[in-house]
């Protein structure tokens, strides 16, 4: 068993080329006499060059899948982001279908004594406060029994 000289992958001995990332692994056929220094300098920087290079496409790969993993986790925090949004406008759908119905469903305001204050609760509804203000001047003038001011002990036994 041997291993790659470039990307140190283990490779059998009867592989020609490296499963991973394609390197001859033979060696030179016998020659007749000995390979000049030259030309072993010159393979020898040749094969400092690729694994230079294979470093460099391993780095790339692994970028490249964290690239990949940071796009899936932007597309599922987009997807998130939509379903959030779908769900406010759903519960502000229901908010306002509860108000709606709330408006609709109001009890009639009646007093111990009989006096409505429909009147008044749309007056201030309506933000109508001036004409809210004289509406309660009137309800308690009426409640009282009285026709144009309250004496203290109305006040004090106002219902």
């Amino acid at each position: 068993m041997g291993t790659c000289r470039i990307c140190q992958q283990e490779c059998s001995e009867d592989q020609q080329f490296c499963s991973n990332c394609g390197y001859p692994l033979t060696a030179f056929p016998p020659t007749l006499g000995e390979i000049p220094q030259a030309f072993q300098e010159i393979l020898s920087q040749r094969e400092r060059w690729e694994q230079n290079i294979w470093q460099k496409y391993e780095q790339l790969q692994r970028q490249f899948q964290q690239l990949q993993q940071e796009a899936s986790n932007n597309q599922q925090l987009q997807q998130q982001v939509g379903q959030l949004q779908q769900e406010i406008a759903r519960l502000g759908q229901k908010l306002e279908s509860q108000s709606s119905s709330q408006q609709q469903e109001e009890v009639p305001l009646k007093s111990a004594v009989g006096y409505n204050y429909t009147k008044l609760r749309y007056l201030l509804a309506k933000q109508k406060w001036q004409e809210a203000d004289e509406e309660t001047a009137k309800a308690m003038l009426t409640v009282a029994g009285r026709d144009n001011f309250l004496r203290e002990k109305d006040i004090d036994n106002f219902p």
